[in-house]
């Protein structure tokens, strides 16, 4: 079957933006005439589709994707009606966006924007094709009012998918995940707390359902956000019958995570996320006293209490102890991080390289020499759920070399002025801490089958995403390394295995869900394929989760470390002095040259002087300085 190709109409009501063509030369063919009478539609009402410089950049972008060079006409078209955007502007602007390559931005942002901006994208006789009111023609159970709960071709999740030989055949935008409109890699990773993107809109399109009952009571995109990373986190715990295979080794879904936010800035939310595994955490304990009083009968000793959630002021010996007698299973909850960090730094509770050892699952173990004890974990399962300010951050995790910072996922929360009304809910049957203590309920419900169906689960990623998957942490490892530190690597490195993990609990918990039931022998994997959707969820979180790895990071550089930016600065002031007051393209890569100079990076400084206003363009690859 062949590709199908990227219609407008078809897309109208599709919330998400940001489709890939099948491929560009089709697309231009049969969507030319749409594009020409759109342009000329928003031409005759006037209408400034890109008002902000980000939408004009990413209009730039989508036209590059769509018709390349045959697209300036259009995008100067376009920039005609963006406030203060003269003709000159607009051609740096294309030229731009033609040098950048694959920004990740589609054809389909040009027909978002227009609709947007209130620009009719439908046919002229109004036929939408196989859509019909937002929903597939002939796909929809009127009558049962039922939902459609997958978009043909993945139009909605940045995929496109066909079917050849009974393979499916996904193609996907390589980096179609934070679209900042930058094109210096240092000016997009190096960013304020202000700037710290949250996650896209598209994150939520398709959560298991039970991650989507978890988020619904957010009263901001922050709380939602907090929730739904919040949730996994928690979830992780959860799972050690759960597994994959990730670097040639076998891992878990654990996942370690800080909220860092200042105080009253509503860090408190992760509490509610600690309901969703109390009710296994309360059946443990319960357990454990019915077999320590029939002990106390019988005579025997030992009986350990077994609990899912272990305090984090435990001494070392405890907390391993504890995690012993859990069968290397735990999780370490605590909203005042310094609750952890007052412990590490005591001399009988510093078990900060057990929590090194455990987010890889190596052996830990524990030796006392006065009461004969020897215990050895050889598989821990921990997942850690922190909260507190930076300050607090910085207890913990002294500086950004520190081991524990690089296993971290960090959310940091965004001062935001203002009070919430605190008394919108009045009834305790109405408030978040009954519904998640109801959800905590279901979520237990919900793990019976998991346990009633197999003993061992093994999720893996599609073959075809192996390769997408690759490249895509290439490209960030690259960046990040380029803009910020090498010493990132670590942390690129360590994202990718959070992706891979957060893969894992979706999976499943969408698993927990479904109608199908798969009775496995003992000892039998029941093994499960990450969906597309789960795919495209995780690596779209993992993207925004680094961009706040590097926030933090340069925050807990050491000072004497802390000097990349600066170094950076006086390399383009070296090169920007050794160039003559006119010059053209080939002559300023000649100077790089001399330099010994990245030619890529150069590339992107080129136009950084020119938004500085210390080059004009004054032709084809021909530039002059702008004396003062």
């Amino acid at each position: 079957m062949p590709k199908k190709t990227f219609i407008p109409q078809q897309w109208e009501e599709c919330s998400d933006e940001n489709y890939t063509p099948a491929n560009n030369s089709s697309l231009k063919d049969d969507n030319s005439n749409d594009v020409e009478r759109i342009v000329s539609l928003i031409e005759q009402n006037s209408t400034d589709i890109a008002p902000s410089y980000e939408e004009w950049v990413r209009l730039g972008f989508a036209l590059v994707d769509g018709y390349g060079e045959n697209g300036r006409g259009y995008f100067l078209r376009l920039s005609s009606l963006h406030a203060g955007c003269t003709t000159e502007a607009a051609e740096s602007q294309y030229d731009k966006c033609l040098r950048s390559g694959n920004s990740g931005v589609t054809i389909s942002t040009f027909f978002h924007l227009a609709k947007q901006a209130g620009i009719s994208i439908s046919l002229p006789d109004g036929n939408m094709g196989i859509w019909q009111n937002g929903n597939l023609r002939g796909c929809v159970d009127r009558q049962n009012d039922a939902e459609i709960s997958k978009l043909p071709n993945c139009q909605c999740g940045n995929m496109e998918k066909s079917e050849e030989n009974g393979v499916s055949n996904i193609q996907i935008a390589k980096y179609p995940f934070i679209q900042s409109g930058k094109t210096d890699i240092s000016d997009k990773w190096i960013i304020g707390e202000d700037e710290l993107p949250l996650f896209p809109e598209e994150v939520y399109t398709h959560l298991p359902p039970f991650l989507d009952r978890v988020v619904r009571s957010a009263i901001s995109p922050t709380d939602k956000d907090m929730l739904l990373i919040g949730a996994i986190s928690v979830l992780s715990s959860t799972l050690s019958q759960v597994m994959g295979v990730y670097d040639e080794r076998i891992v878990y879904p654990n996942l370690y995570l800080f909220v860092s936010a200042d105080a009253g800035m509503g860090k408190g939310t992760l509490t509610l996320c600690r309901e969703l595994v109390e009710p296994i955490n309360a059946e443990l304990r319960n357990i454990s006293r019915q077999k320590q009083e029939d002990s106390e009968n019988n005579k025997e000793k030992d009986i350990p209490m077994r609990t899912l959630i272990i305090p984090a002021n435990s001494s070392a010996s405890a907390f391993i102890k504890t995690l012993a007698d859990n069968g290397g299973v735990g999780l370490l909850f605590e909203t005042e991080g310094d609750t952890l960090s007052q412990t590490l730094k005591s001399d009988y509770g510093n078990y900060s390289d057990t929590l090194r050892k455990a987010y890889h699952h190596e052996p830990v173990s524990l030796c006392r020499r006065k009461d004969r004890e020897h215990l050895e974990i050889d598989c821990p399962k921990l997942s850690v759920v922190l909260a507190g300010t930076p300050g607090q951050v910085r207890n913990l995790i002294p500086d950004s070399e520190n081991g524990l910072f690089s296993r971290f996922m960090f959310f940091n929360v965004r001062f935001e002025k203002g009070i919430r009304d605190v008394f919108a809910v009045t009834d305790s049957r109405q408030s978040k801490t009954e519904a998640f203590r109801l959800l905590g309920e279901q979520y237990k419900e919900l793990m019976g089958k998991i346990h009633r169906e197999a003993s061992a689960y093994e999720v893996s990623i599609p073959p075809l995403l192996h390769g997408h998957f690759m490249d895509h942490y290439n490209q960030l490892n690259d960046e990040c390394c380029e803009a910020i530190d090498n010493r990132m690597q670590g942390v690129v490195r360590r994202n990718g295995l959070m992706a891979f993990r957060i893969m894992m609990v979706l999976t499943i918990v969408r698993h927990m869900t479904d109608d199908i039931y798969h009775p496995m022998d003992e000892g039998q994997h029941l093994k499960l394929e990450c969906s597309d959707e789960d795919y495209h969820t995780a690596l779209t979180m993992t993207e925004t989760l680094l961009y706040h790895s590097a926030y933090m990071y340069r925050l807990l550089e050491k000072p004497a470390t802390r000097t990349s930016e600066s170094i950076r600065n006086d390399r383009r002031e070296i090169l920007y002095s050794m160039l003559p007051d006119s010059f053209t393209k080939q002559e300023y890569l000649s100077v790089v040259r001399q330099l010994e100079y990245s030619e890529s990076t150069c590339n992107k400084w080129i136009d950084r002087y020119v938004a500085e206003n210390r080059l004009r363009h004054c032709g084809h690859s021909k530039y002059e300085k702008v004396l003062t």
